[in-house]
């Protein structure tokens, strides 16, 4: 390898040296899996030839000059970071992942194949033979690791504690189950065989553990991004792929040490059972998890429009439609038993659709660690949103829910966090004696009066979530409305939905005009401080009335009949 280096560093100039000092590292990873060096050393030695011949072709100056050397380089990088995740793997995983492992090789051989036919390589006709030894080479590995395992009673032994042995136990069944007939002839066998062996150091209470569900992913079957978007004080959340490249979300849990592994896994299995089986448009969808991996892990629908706050920033005219679905959500895992405990706007996630989708709820396994972990900054903070029953350390009720609810209202509608930046202090004093954020003043009427019934100090008189949710749905039709309603001045429609600057006139009196025509349809009459406002819009309305949408000429004519009931009211078309 020595002499092919200096070689390769004179024939492929910035390359070469590189090229053989990938090979070597792979070659020497490949001395650490003493199960799989033979044929692990088979790929490395086809790599070698080709780079070899490669060298002499360039020397004799007969390679190509579109010859695929990037295409070789990056399949000898990838051969090596393979390898090396491999090696680091203790040997009993390795030999239940083994399958996945062959697969892989046999894949990176069939890729040598193609590079071989692009460059013409007929000097190597030979290593194009590999196949034929495959099949004779899997079945000398599946006869050696059988071997080892029918010779060891107490297999469970080498593995570090109970989270190890469930985590390859899952593996294996996991294997087994769903792969059946597509295991290599002996691998099932052989796995089945070291699955008992491994289950008989379980204790016989944990024995139960040792189940698959529906929803259980193995940790190499997820491609999670190293590096979180997001990391709390008991969880980082990356992104990731599944399933040949749909992107997810992973959530992994940081664990106390104090708590028995035991305890977590059946909490993780419990609670997760409960979140596979919920279906709801707004209930952000789990998909997979696992609770053997040394960081549990849970993989959840991606929802790239962010979080209900940084939503509504853009699109304020989503606000009410999408607290109206929050609401709608929320309803949906009371019906199933379930308080949130964690409302607030981060936790209602905007998906690719549009919805809103209520994330991080119901984890009393996590919440337990999570107040063990956070600072007191991060708990004190986490008040704003709290019910003042639950300041107290007691768990969360389901009208604790609603006025968590009700705090999202004041935040998403005022765009500031419920207290703003009031010392900690000050505003648990303030909650325990029933009052409201002093944004609440910013809401209109109608609003401040439902968030002041959501929000009730008596949890027994606070308003229940169902009727919440139909006075949030009333909300977000009038938006729906009003955000198709003209400027008070010149009549035109606002440029952007749900915007109150009018980009004709430049003026900012949509929201007056609502106001106007809301109090003339509840009330039928129009103060005089305001009629001659409403009388210049009328005016501006029938000058323009032949291009006035029908709904327009609806609520106009509403006015007029008020302002003049005998005169002539405007028809729409």
């Amino acid at each position: 390898m020595d002499t092919l280096g200096a070689v390769a560093e004179v024939a492929l100039p910035g390359l070469g040296g590189a090229l053989v000092a990938v090979l070597k590292s792979i070659r020497e990873l490949c001395g650490r899996m003493s199960e799989l060096q033979g044929i692990c050393r088979k790929l490395e030695q086809r790599l070698s030839a080709i780079l070899k011949v490669l060298c002499e072709m360039a020397q004799e100056k007969t390679l190509p000059p579109d010859a695929p050397l990037q295409q070789f380089q990056a399949l000898t990088d990838e051969c090596r970071i393979f390898f090396q995740a491999h090696a680091q793997e203790k040997w009993l995983k390795r030999v239940v992942s083994s399958h996945k492992t062959l697969e892989q090789i046999e894949e990176f051989h069939e890729r040598i194949d193609r590079l071989m036919e692009q460059l013409s390589l007929s000097a190597l006709q030979g290593t194009m033979d590999w196949r034929k030894d495959w099949r004779n080479d899997i079945a000398k590995y599946t006869n050696q690791v059988s071997a080892i395992v029918a010779q060891l009673d107490h297999m469970g032994e080498n593995l570090d504690d109970i989270r190890a042995k469930l985590d390859v136990l899952a593996l294996i069944r996991y294997d087994v189950d769903k792969l059946g007939t597509q295991l290599l002839e002996g691998q099932s066998k052989m796995l089945r065989q070291l699955y008992w062996v491994i289950l008989q150091s379980v204790e016989p209470n944990n024995k139960s553990l040792a189940r698959v569900p529906t929803w259980y992913i193995p940790e190499r079957d997820v491609q999670i991004n190293a590096t979180p978007f997001a990391e709390g004080s008991f969880a980082t959340v990356h992104m990731g792929t599944v399933d040949l490249g749909t992107s997810v979300v992973v959530k992994r849990f940081k664990l106390l040490t104090q708590v028995p592994a035991e305890v977590v896994i059946e909490n993780f299995f419990r609670e997760c059972d409960i979140w596979y089986r919920l279906n709801h448009l707004h209930i952000l969808r789990m998909y997979y998890g696992c609770p053997y991996s040394s960081q549990p892990f849970i993989v959840a629908e991606h929802a790239p429009n962010k979080d209900l706050s940084a939503y509504v920033r853009t699109h304020p005219d989503a606000t009410w439609r999408l607290l109206w679905q929050a609401a709608l959500g929320l309803h949906y895992l009371h019906s199933k038993r379930i308080v949130h405990g964690d409302l607030k706007c981060n936790n209602i996630l905007v998906g690719a659709d549009g919805n809103a989708k209520i994330a991080d709820f119901g984890f009393s396994f996590e919440r337990a660690q999570s107040s063990a972990r956070m600072s007191k900054k991060e708990q004190t903070e986490a008040c704003r949103w709290k019910a003042p029953e639950c300041l107290s350390g007691k768990n969360p009720r389901f009208q604790s829910d609603v006025f968590s609810l009700g705090m999202c209202i004041v935040e998403a509608v005022t765009g500031q966090v419920p207290w703003g930046s009031g010392a900690d202090s000050v505003i648990e004093l303030a909650l325990v004696r029933g009052e409201l954020p002093p944004q609440v003043a910013e809401l209109t009427p109608a609003v401040r009066c439902l968030v002041t019934e959501m929000c009730a100090l008596d949890p027994t008189k606070r308003l229940p979530l169902a009727d919440a949710v139909k006075r949030l749905e009333k909300l977000a039709k009038q938006a729906t409305q009003q955000a198709s309603l003209p400027c008070a001045q010149c009549w035109s429609l606002p440029a952007i939905q749900g915007s109150k600057f009018c980009a004709e006139c430049e003026d900012q009196n949509t929201e007056r005009i609502e106001a106007l025509i809301q109090r003339v349809e509840n009330h039928g009459i129009v103060d005089d401080e305001h009629l001659d406002e409403v009388s210049t819009a009328l005016e501006a309305a029938a000058a323009s009335s032949l291009g006035m949408k029908s709904e327009h000429l609806k609520l106009v004519s509403t006015v007029v009949k008020t302002l003049d009931p005998n005169g002539m009211a405007i028809e729409a078309p």
